[in-house]
C-alpha cells in the first residue's frame, strides 16, 4: 500500500538524487529504483535488501545469489509486470542501456541514474515494460 503522501515522498527522493552520479551499489539503477519504492510503499517487500557490491560483476553475482538471472527477473519476483503504456507515476520501468536497466516512472518520462545524476527517458519510445508498485 502506498503512503498517502507518496507523491511528495517520491519528489523529495528524486530531488535529493538529482545530481548524484551513478555508482555501483550506492546509486545504480537497482538501488535507485529500490529506494524510490521504499519512499512510495509502506511495506515495500525489498526495503530491507542490502545491495553490497561495487561493480557490474558484483551486481550480477548479487542477483545470481538471489536466484535471479538478471535484474528484470529479480523485479519480476516481487512486482507484477505490466505493459509500459499502463505505467503510472512511481512504477518501476524497464529500459535498455548497455544492459537491462530500470528507472522510475515520473509521468511521460522515467528517471534513472547516470554519470551526471538523474536523466529522463521517454516512456513512449524507451520504456520496454513496467512493474506496478502497489
Amino acid at each position: 500500500m502506498r503512503y498517502e503522501d507518496w507523491p511528495d515522498r517520491l519528489a523529495a527522493y528524486l530531488e535529493a538524487r538529482t545530481f548524484t552520479p551513478f555508482e555501483w551499489g550506492t546509486n545504480d539503477c537497482a538501488v535507485f529504483a529500490n529506494n524510490a519504492i521504499a519512499a512510495i510503499l509502506k511495506d515495500a517487500p525489498t526495503a530491507d535488501l542490502t545491495m553490497r557490491y561495487r561493480s557490474q560483476k558484483g551486481a550480477y553475482k548479487w542477483l545470481l545469489d538471489r536466484d535471479a538471472t538478471d535484474l528484470w527477473d529479480f523485479v519480476d519476483k516481487y512486482y507484477v509486470r505490466i505493459p509500459a503504456p499502463m505505467a503510472r507515476r512511481g512504477d518501476v520501468v524497464a529500459h535498455m542501456t548497455t544492459d537491462k536497466s530500470v528507472g522510475v516512472c515520473v509521468g511521460q518520462y522515467f528517471a534513472t541514474p547516470s554519470d551526471e545524476g538523474i536523466i529522463l527517458g521517454s516512456m513512449q519510445t524507451e520504456a520496454i515494460h513496467a512493474w506496478r508498485i502497489d
